[in-house]
């Protein structure tokens, strides 16, 4: 494991063009989703469906409906749904939400605060289109969600909602708080920090951002002086647990979901042992932890290990 001080020049290998690496990672974060091949890797797969297979029964021969199937969040229940539908012979449906127009039939363009609604009856529905950078989608969009749930005949609804929740002090958490007034008939998953594959790596998050400054080979920067703390949990976990909420979690109740294992952001970049670099700018000092923390089966080590290891391959980038 290698750290460097800010300004200290410790050896790294040469860099990565910057601008080509981010067109990758462009095209990877926000392009059209894969075909009906799983990208996501066998094993995690299996480790989802492994814990959630005496759920799945309840969905066999109905429909789901998905928002947000596009992000972080989406594509892992995306594509452990449509495993599980494979694996298990349910024959049920999913529709999943799309800003774009996708030539494919499980999808359903619009946008999250106006989409004109699909005709038919979904039993299940998972909202999950966050986006911490427009406040108004947060609300909007739920209470749109709500209406559709309505008309839709949905059972069983599912609002994947934000740790900020907990500060409503914030204009960030008193969105979040809004939007879980209006999903007052969901089971709301206040979600923490998360590392696995499809992870941003050029938003703001942390884990993503160091992960793209190793894969670039140049120094991880911590932008203050990494006493941060924040917890991890490895998104195949997080997948368990929102599928078993959907189906098990009791309407109206809020439940975290996130890591009861603190780690600082110092801690954070140290763990992917690679050059560090603290630039000591000022930034809050901030805890950021779920009250009632889950165990993880998954240690952070090998989840930032799995995470890299799926990003090399869809990038084709060597292992230095």
């Amino acid at each position: 494991m290698h750290r460097a001080a800010a300004g200290h020049q410790e050896h790294v290998p040469d860099a990565v063009p910057g601008q080509a690496l981010h067109d990758i990672i462009g095209k990877l974060d926000h392009g059209l989703p894969s075909t009906d091949a799983a990208t996501l890797f066998s094993e995690d797969l299996e480790f989802v469906l492994d814990r959630t297979r005496h759920l799945w029964p309840a969905m066999a021969g109905e429909s789901l409906f998905l928002t947000g199937g596009t992000g972080f969040f989406g594509r892992w229940l995306t594509e452990t749904f449509d495993y599980a539908n494979r694996r298990l012979s349910l024959r049920a449906r999913r529709l999943t939400l799309s800003r774009r127009g996708l030539p494919r039939p499980d999808y359903w363009q619009g946008d999250v605060r106006s989409f004109p609604f699909p005709p038919g009856r979904f039993r299940f529905l998972i909202h999950a289109a966050l986006d911490a950078a427009d406040l108004t989608t947060s609300t909007e969009g739920t209470r749109h969600v709500a209406r559709f749930t309505a008309q839709a005949g949905v059972d069983r609804w599912l609002f994947t909602s934000s740790g900020a929740a907990f500060h409503p002090d914030t204009p960030l958490g008193a969105a979040k708080v809004e939007a879980e007034r209006a999903a007052r008939t969901a089971v709301i998953a206040r979600c923490y920090s998360f590392i696995g594959p499809y992870l941003p790596l050029d938003r703001t998050f942390a884990a993503g951002n160091f992960l793209l400054d190793k894969l670039a080979r140049r120094p991880i920067r911590v932008q203050g002086d990494g006493s941060a703390v924040r917890s991890y949990l490895y998104a195949a976990e997080l997948a368990v647990h929102l599928w078993t909420l959907l189906f098990t979690g009791i309407p109206g109740e809020v439940y975290e979901v996130g890591s009861r294992d603190p780690v600082s952001i110092a801690q954070l970049a140290a763990l992917f042992d690679h050059p560090v670099e603290f630039l000591h700018r000022p930034v809050p000092q901030s805890v950021y932890l779920p009250r009632r923390g889950l165990l993880a089966e998954i240690p952070l080590a090998d989840a930032l290990a799995r995470t890299e290891r799926w990003y090399r391959a869809r990038l084709a980038i060597e292992t230095p």
